[in-house]
């Protein structure tokens, strides 16, 4: 009877360390998939923090590209407007030394009567030569003004991309400050 005791007692000792057995054994099972779980999520986080930088790498790259093309543009619309402005410079050189001698004949005309008819001949070629040179002037300041607004609309398209890019700069430091916090 004492062996009977005995051994259901050592029978009940052996349920209670089986079941806590299990016990241990479903807590680490389930601890072992939480690991798995974590990890996953941090492979995967890690994939998208790689992918995100790749991204805004390309970006920048882009943006760099966009930046040096529009300097590039900048300065050939600079250079034009400089060669524009010389040839104004000399149209309105011309057209200032055409009227001194329109001037000129006028005052040589009024003191000679017997040279009036050669001089109003010449004086109309001087007139047309004039009209060419101030149509010509007009033209130059037309396209100087053109130069001037595509100027400005690259150094607005300029600015554009500088903001472009800094609101860029500003996501990827907004991106590195989560990927950080994560």
């Amino acid at each position: 009877l004492a062996d009977r005791d005995a051994a259901r007692a050592r029978v009940a000792e052996l349920e209670d360390t089986e079941a806590e057995l299990m016990s241990e054994q479903e807590a680490l099972g389930l601890a072992l998939a939480e690991a798995r779980s974590e990890i996953s999520e941090g492979e995967e986080a890690a994939r998208l923090a790689a992918a995100r930088r790749e991204a805004l790498e390309a970006l920048i790259a882009d943006l760099r590209s966009r930046q040096d093309q529009a300097s590039t543009e900048i300065a050939a619309l600079e250079e034009s407007r400089a060669e524009d402005a010389t040839r104004i410079d000399d149209l309105e050189a011309e057209r200032l030394a055409d009227a001194a001698a329109a001037e000129a004949l006028r005052d040589r005309l009024e003191n000679a009567d017997a040279e009036l008819t050669a001089m109003t001949l010449a004086l109309e070629e001087q007139r047309r030569e004039a009209e060419e040179t101030l149509t010509l002037l007009a033209a130059a300041e037309q396209r100087a003004e053109d130069l001037d607004e595509q100027l400005a609309q690259t150094l607005l398209s300029l600015d554009e991309t500088r903001d472009a890019r800094a609101e860029e700069a500003a996501r990827a430091d907004e991106l590195d400050a989560r990927l950080v916090a994560a």
